[in-house]
């Protein structure tokens, strides 16, 4: 047997080789990709190798919880990321997340965004997903423009627990939507 410094590497018996774990993870790593020739394939027939790397480039932040009242600037140079938790914060404003031109996940639930707030999402030409639930959120039906424009990409859109005391008209609009959470508000009728 032959020992390295501990915590630095995984003992093995004789038949075996005694490597750095880093030093094993890259051999792992060559022996699964193969060569440019045997590299394995998916099933829609792309390299798995191109693949994990196009999955890596796919990012999400949650930063959930942590009582901001406004969002990180950093986070606003980060225009690959595709998923956004800011839920159970303070934010009031969502500042620049207008240039997250690649979100197609947004859960901004549980804060104390109104209405007006929101006028930055309609840049989110991608969105799938958006969830603003328990916030301060209502729409004044003499003022349709109180409740801004979203985008039309949208599927699912949670609103409960808000003060809407009718749905604004924008969300009638959204062509693509499958679900749509309304409960807990105030609403008088349904259109």
């Amino acid at each position: 047997l032959l020992l390295l410094p501990p915590g630095r590497c995984q003992l093995y018996t004789a038949k075996s080789i005694l490597l750095p774990a880093t030093i094993l993870l890259l051999i792992n790593l060559l022996l699964t990709m193969g060569n440019a020739t045997s590299q394995p394939r998916n099933k829609t027939g792309k390299k798995v190798l191109v693949q994990k790397i196009e999955n890596a480039k796919k990012t999400n932040i949650s930063v959930y919880g942590h009582n901001l009242e406004e969002i990180p600037e950093p986070v606003f140079q980060l225009t690959s990321l595709r998923t956004l938790d800011i839920s159970k914060n303070k934010l009031q404003r969502l500042g620049k997340i207008g240039q997250l031109t690649e979100l197609k996940s947004l859960n901004c639930e549980d804060n104390s965004l109104h209405s007006s707030a929101l006028s930055p999402i309609s840049k989110l030409v991608k969105l799938q997903s958006l969830s603003l639930g328990k916030n301060q959120l209502e729409n004044n039906p003499a003022n349709q423009q109180s409740f801004p424009k979203l985008p039309q990409k949208i599927k699912t859109l949670k609103i409960n627990y808000n003060s809407f005391s009718s749905i604004p008209k924008t969300i009638c609009t959204l062509s693509m939507l499958e679900k749509l959470d309304l409960a807990n508000n105030n609403l008088a009728s349904l259109p």
